[in-house]
């Protein structure tokens, strides 16, 4: 399996377990403070998946780079990713009626998923 198939099958484990954990961020929310706090979730949860997507897209490695290249191509992704973050979350900061405690701990949520995804994901 070249490296690009490896990046895009680990992407896809680690994006479902995104999704598992802000589905249960969402009906956490729901529970504790309402719809607000379940919109605000889904919300928070799919900043971090969307990121997520955007370094799995940019990141793309070809066999034929160099290891600079390669190293290139991640630092490219990860400051795609970071950016796209951040833009979310300032938006979300500058939107009225916005439940932010639920939207924050679904960001914090998908983002640990994101970590302990990618630490026990093997190939």
């Amino acid at each position: 399996m070249n490296p690009y198939d490896r990046l895009k099958r680990q992407a896809t484990k680690v994006q479902l377990a995104m999704v598992a954990i802000t589905v249960l961020a969402v009906l956490l929310a729901f529970l504790l403070a309402g719809f607000s706090g379940a919109l605000a979730a889904l919300i928070g949860g799919t900043i971090n998946i969307v990121s997520v997507f955007v370094y799995s897209r940019l990141a793309r490695v070809d066999p034929r780079h160099s290891a600079q290249q390669a190293l290139n191509r991640h630092l490219l992704a990860e400051a795609g990713k970071v950016g796209v973050s951040l833009l979310g979350l300032l938006v979300c900061f500058f939107v009225r009626g916005v439940h932010l405690p639920a939207l924050l701990l679904a960001f914090i949520a998908s983002l640990l998923a994101y970590w302990i995804a990618l630490i026990f994901y093997k190939n």
